[in-house]
């Protein structure tokens, strides 16, 4: 027989078993998991029949892709009226969308100061300076500020942070001061939105061995899913001629789907002991990968078990088709891409669909 102290433990063990459980389902974002796709900020005036396109396929989620850099070549305009000019476009989108229950959050991913000063994201002399730390925060303040009277969900600043010291690739010691200084504006502004924080060295999964959580509400944490990197971006460029199979061997190591899995443990571990909202907020491959779909197919899945929101990268590519899940792609022997419009029907959007 069970003694009654024995009993009082076990009850008490079960209680705090459940009230964890309670605390963990009250800290996940409302409509969790979010099953999202990735847009251009240009979208609304380049395609919009884009947005169409979501809401007649049933995707009620949409990450809005911001490249500053980019408009001010496109728009010879400043680096200032790049971001204002992406922010009305992104809004644009979030109010189109949500007239038909999609729901938008938004990423910028370059910081730049002119079209030479702060592109270098990597090296030590970025994060050193103050000019490009200063236009990290600027700009990222001024974005929340546009949206705070929206039901936008949120916003993910520098979705792959990285500095080099030395021979290391490391997450820049400044990055993280500075997304604590994001969040107390945040919740200055509008605590509501969440803030998507990225890890570093270039959001892997597997360097959340080291990450602790931020004393804040509302984060979701991130990784963005291109591992292993020699195969999802095979061919990328003319002078890569090397092509990999999935399951296969890539540079010398075979992967399949458990290798997949141990890649994300260390995000997985994170989740078990700090019970915080995950997110593959990038995933994906060239969409000439061979065993293209395997691959996605097997990531879907482990995201699924796992309940891990995700956003496939993309849909009409801003300025690559590369990764556009409604085209397929065909190399030359030069190596240039021929790209066919297949839409809907294509084979890696189909694998998709079934997952939103």
């Amino acid at each position: 027989m069970i003694n009654l102290n024995l009993k009082g433990a076990i009850k008490s063990i079960v209680a705090v078993m459940l009230l964890s459980t309670l605390i963990q389902a009250e800290e996940m974002p409302k409509g969790w998991p979010w099953k999202a796709i990735d847009t251009g900020s240009t979208t609304i005036y380049k395609d919009p029949k884009v947005l169409d396109f979501i809401v007649q396929q049933g995707i009620k989620y949409v990450r809005v892709h911001i490249f500053i850099k980019n408009t001010m070549r496109q728009k010879k305009v400043s680096a200032q009226e790049a971001l204002e000019l992406n922010l009305k476009w992104t809004k644009d989108i979030y109010d189109r969308l949500a007239k038909d229950g999609v729901q938008t959050f938004l990423t910028i991913s370059d910081y730049p100061v002119d079209l030479v000063t702060c592109t270098r994201k990597g090296r030590a002399d970025y994060w050193e300076d103050s000019r490009c730390t200063n236009q990290i925060k600027s700009f990222s303040k001024q974005t929340i500020d546009y949206f705070k009277n929206t039901d936008l969900l949120g916003y993910q600043f520098f979705g792959e942070p990285v500095v080099r010291r030395g021979n290391k690739w490391t997450t820049p010691v400044e990055w993280t001061e500075i997304f604590k200084e994001l969040i107390s504006y945040r919740d200055s502004v509008d605590a509501s939105k969440y803030l998507i924080y990225s890890h570093g060295p270039w959001n892997f999964p597997v360097k959340y061995n080291d990450m602790k959580p931020f004393d804040a509400n509302n984060i979701i944490y991130s990784a963005h899913m291109y591992l292993p990197h020699s195969y999802t971006h095979q061919r990328i460029s003319r002078s890569n001629r090397t092509t990999y199979n999935y399951p296969g061997k890539v540079n010398g190591r075979v992967w399949d789907k458990t290798d997949l899995v141990q890649t994300l443990q260390p995000f997985k571990n994170f989740e078990n002991k700090y019970g915080k909202p995950m997110m593959i907020a990038e995933f994906g491959n060239a969409i000439w990968s061979l065993d293209s779909e395997v691959y996605i197919k097997d990531l879907l899945d482990i995201f699924t078990s796992n309940k891990w929101a995700w956003s496939y990268y993309n849909i009409s590519g801003e300025y690559y088709k590369g990764w556009d899940a409604r085209f397929s792609a065909t190399i030359n022997p030069n190596g240039s891409k021929k790209y066919t419009y297949i839409g809907e029907t294509s084979e890696r959007f189909k694998l998709l669909k079934k997952y939103y």
